[in-house]
C-alpha cells in the first residue's frame, strides 16, 4: 500500500505545519486593522492631533496604545498636553468620524475572507471599540450581514488585553476557547486572545507592532488563509448568516424590551372586536372594513367617541357599555398569543420588561393576571398613566424610563400599525408581529409570531442585563 501523499500548495503548507488537523469551530475578527484600516485613521487623528501642539508621542508609549481602550488614548494624550480629557476626546472623535465619512477602508481580502468563513462556521468580531460606532461602520461597508455576534467595549467588564471580550465572543458562538480561531493585528489583541485560550493567527498592520502568535501572516488577504478556510468541514449546513432572518436587527442587543399587550402577548383582540360589533348590532349599524379599521388599537375613551358617532349615543354610555360587556367576556383564563408565554419567560431572564398598552390601566391588568403573565412585567403603562396614547410615543417613552434605558436601547414589539408608529416616534428598535394583516411598514423586521426559533435563539444569546 503506497504512503505516497500528494504535497500541500505552497500556501496552505504553513497553516498545516502550525495547526495541524485542526479545524476551527467558530472564528472571531478583531476589526481595526484586521477587516478594516480604520486603525491606521486612528493613528494619523493622533498624530495630527499632537503634531498641530509641536507634540510627539514617546515611541514605547504610542506602541503600548495600539488597540487599547479610547479612554486609555485620550487621558495619554490629554497627560502630554495638558489639555481635560474631555476636550481631548471631543477634538479626536470629530477628526475620526470626519475621515470615516470621505471612506471606510476595508483591508485587502477581508472581505473575501469573511464571507468564506461564515459559509463554514459561526463568526463574531470582537472590538474595543464602542458598539453604535462599530456596528455602523460593518454596516457601511457590507460585512455585518456576515457577521453573528459582534462583542463591543460595551458588552464586557474588562477592554483588551484582558480576555473578557474574547471569552464573551466564545459564549455567544458556542465554543470553547480551544476551539476557536482568532485573529488579531496588534499586541494588545493577541495578549487578549491568548488569555482567553484561543488559538491564534496574527497579521500586524502597525509599524512597530510586533504581536505574538501561533503563525504571522503578511496581510489578512492571505491567499494561504484562504485556501486554508476552503479545507475547514461545514459547520452550518450551508446556512449563510447573510440569510438570517433576524437580519441587523440581531446586532442591536437591547436593555430593555417594552411590549404591547393585546394581539402581541393576549389573543384579546376577538373579545374587544366582539364587545364592539355588540354594540354596534345593538344599535342597527352593520360597521364596513373601514370603519373597523379606525376602531383597530384605540383607547377605550377613543372608542366610545367612535362608537357614539357611528350610533348616535353619548361617548360616556357608551364607555359604560363597552367596559361592562367586555369584562365579562375575559372571565378569569385570558388566552396568550403562539409563543407568547415561552418567550416572555426566557426574554424575563435577560432583561427588565414593561407593558405599553392603550387599555385601560384596571383592564390591562387584569387581562395580564387573568393570562398568568403579570408577573414578567416591571412596569404597566396605559391609556391611564401617561398623557397621550397611541400613536403618541408617551407611552414608550413611558417605559423606557421606568425600566430606567434609555428608549433608543430599547426593543419594541408591536402587532398593529398604529402601535407601530408610537415605538418609532420613541426611538426604538421594533419588531413587528402583524395579527390583523394589516402591514406595519415602519418595523425594522417583522416576523410571524414569538416562537419564531431565530428570535428565541438570539434572546437565548443575550448577555444578562438584568438588576436583581
Amino acid at each position: 500500500m503506497s504512503d505516497y501523499q500528494e504535497p500541500l500548495s505552497p500556501g496552505l503548507a504553513p497553516f498545516r505545519e502550525t495547526f495541524g488537523t485542526f479545524a476551527p469551530e467558530a472564528i472571531v475578527f478583531d476589526c481595526d486593522g484586521v477587516l478594516l484600516n480604520t486603525q491606521s485613521l486612528w493613528e494619523e487623528t493622533q498624530v495630527e492631533y499632537l503634531e498641530a501642539r509641536s507634540l510627539a508621542m514617546e515611541e514605547a508609549r504610542r506602541r503600548w496604545l495600539v488597540g487599547r481602550d479610547v479612554i486609555d488614548v485620550v487621558v495619554a494624550i490629554a497627560e502630554l498636553t495638558g489639555e481635560k480629557p474631555e476636550d481631548v476626546g471631543g477634538s479626536l472623535k470629530r477628526s475620526y468620524f470626519a475621515k470615516l465619512a470621505e471612506d471606510i477602508p476595508v483591508l485587502p481580502g477581508a472581505a473575501e475572507l469573511l464571507k468564506a468563513a461564515s459559509s463554514r462556521i459561526p463568526v463574531a468580531v470582537a472590538s474595543n471599540s464602542n458598539r453604535a460606532p462599530l456596528l455602523s461602520e460593518l454596516a457601511d461597508v457590507g460585512l455585518l450581514p456576515y457577521v453573528d455576534h459582534v462583542v463591543s467595549l460595551d458588552d464586557v467588564a474588562n477592554p483588551k488585553p484582558a480576555p473578557d471580550i474574547y471569552v464573551r465572543a466564545c459564549e455567544l458562538l458556542g465554543v470553547a476557547p480551544e476551539r476557536a480561531l482568532a485573529i488579531e493585528d496588534s499586541e494588545t489583541g493577541a495578549q487578549a486572545a491568548a488569555a482567553a485560550g484561543c488559538r491564534l493567527i496574527v497579521a500586524p498592520t502597525i509599524p512597530g507592532q510586533r504581536p505574538e502568535g501561533e503563525l504571522e501572516i503578511a496581510a489578512i488577504g492571505d491567499p494561504g488563509l484562504r485556501e486554508w478556510v476552503a479545507t475547514w468541514p461545514d459547520r452550518r449546513g450551508g446556512y449563510s448568516p447573510v440569510y438570517n432572518a433576524l437580519g441587523l436587527v440581531r446586532h442591536e442587543i437591547p436593555d430593555a424590551i417594552v411590549t404591547d399587550c393585546d394581539g402581541l402577548l393576549l389573543d384579546t383582540e376577538a373579545l374587544w372586536t366582539e364587545t364592539q360589533l355588540k354594540v354596534l348590532y345593538d344599535a342597527g349599524v352593520t360597521p364596513t372594513e373601514e370603519d373597523l379599521g379606525a376602531l383597530m388599537g384605540t383607547t377605550l375613551e377613543q372608542t366610545a367617541e367612535i362608537l357614539g358617532d357611528m350610533t348616535g349615543q353619548e361617548p360616556a354610555r357608551v364607555e359604560q357599555i363597552v367596559t361592562d360587556d367586555f369584562q365579562s367576556r375575559l372571565g378569569t383564563n385570558v388566552p396568550t398569543m403562539p409563543g407568547a408565554r415561552e418567550f416572555l419567560e426566557l426574554a424575563a431572564t435577560k432583561v427588565p420588561i414593561a407593558v405599553a398598552s392603550n387599555s385601560w390601566h384596571e383592564i390591562l391588568e387584569k387581562k395580564l393576571t387573568a393570562a398568568g403573565i403579570l408577573g414578567y412585567f416591571e412596569s404597566l403603562q396605559s391609556s391611564s398613566t401617561v398623557g397621550n396614547p397611541k400613536p403618541a410615543p408617551d407611552m414608550y417613552e413611558a417605559g423606557a424610563k421606568a425600566l430606567g434605558c434609555e428608549p433608543s436601547r430599547c426593543l419594541a414589539f408591536e402587532d398593529s400599525p398604529l402601535g407601530a408608529r408610537a415605538a418609532k416616534a420613541a426611538g426604538m428598535t421594533l419588531i413587528g408581529i402583524p395579527s390583523t394583516g394589516q402591514p406595519i411598514d415602519v418595523a425594522d423586521l417583522t416576523l410571524s409570531s414569538l416562537s419564531d426559533p431565530d428570535l428565541l435563539a438570539w434572546v437565548k444569546s443575550w448577555p444578562n442585563r438584568k438588576q436583581d
